[in-house]
């Protein structure tokens, strides 16, 4: 906000806190806390928007069905940075976010990730929306990053390779790299870090390097299915809904095995 004057803040007055209150003293001129509910509040934000300010504005997952409609209303592209946190109060409701084609939307699993994808942001046309768990809420984040690339998905263990790939998700990637590499599993690991846009480069090489696909997460689900029927990919996809990492190791073992 120091180096771009028309960057403003706007929140509902319910959600003070996660150190907004620095944010509001820094730049009071550009910090906006609404009375009104959530869906007024992001249709005051997109008031701005079209009007050439950037805009960073953080809502509730529990809130989402109540936003859905005015986040349906932002457009693809704007004059400044349009950054959207979506904070993990609740479980998510992915099969909304499914639907919001123009609004790249973003699972990191860690605070590192936040930041890349916040700096990637500010350097962006296209809106964002960051998804934030609990468990990053709490780190600082110091860091002079200026990627202005947009990340994609990722291979976890780069010096691998399997016939076998795991695609996952957010937090949870951190925990499944660690028992693939201490229990030498012969998986290759994929962090999906955007639900919106897939990323079709990368999928392609995964479709292309293994005979087996195991996707943790409903979400991704429809998306790649629309990817493997335009591409007429005919490569054995699973997809797993678990939570427990546990089970998901169980049920991946299942599956090769049968």
């Amino acid at each position: 906000m120091s180096e771009n004057e028309k960057l403003c803040f706007v929140i509902p007055d319910d959600q003070a806190g996660y150190g907004t209150a620095e944010l509001i003293a820094a730049y009071p001129e550009r910090s906006f806390v609404t009375q009104t509910d959530i869906s007024s509040t992001i249709s005051f934000a997109i008031g701005m928007m079209e009007n050439g300010y950037g805009i960073y504005l953080p809502i509730k997952a529990g809130e989402l069905s109540e936003a859905y409609p005015a986040l349906c209303r932002i457009k693809e592209t704007y004059e400044r940075p349009v950054i959207i946190s979506l904070i993990k109060d609740t479980d998510v409701d992915y099969e909304l976010l499914n639907v919001l084609r123009n609004i790249h939307i973003c699972e990191p699993k860690d605070a590192d990730g936040i930041q890349k994808t916040v700096c990637t942001a500010l350097h962006s046309c296209y809106p964002t929306m960051i998804i934030i768990p609990d468990e990053c809420m709490d780190k600082r984040i110091d860091s002079d990053e200026t990627n202005m690339e947009r990340e994609g998905w990722q291979k976890e263990n780069k010096s691998v390779i399997n016939e076998v790939a795991l695609l996952t998700y957010g937090p949870g990637t951190k925990m499944i790299r660690k028992i693939i590499e201490n229990n030498s599993l012969p998986y290759d690991l994929y962090e999906m870090l955007y639900l919106n846009p897939v990323d079709e480069e990368c999928l392609k090489e995964i479709f292309e390097k293994h005979r087996l696909i195991f996707v943790n997460g409903s979400q991704f689900r429809n998306r790649i299915l629309e990817f493997r029927q335009k591409h007429k990919i005919t490569t054995e996809t699973v997809f797993i809904e678990n939570e427990d990492i546990s089970e998901l190791f169980k049920e991946i073992k299942e599956v090769l095995n049968a």
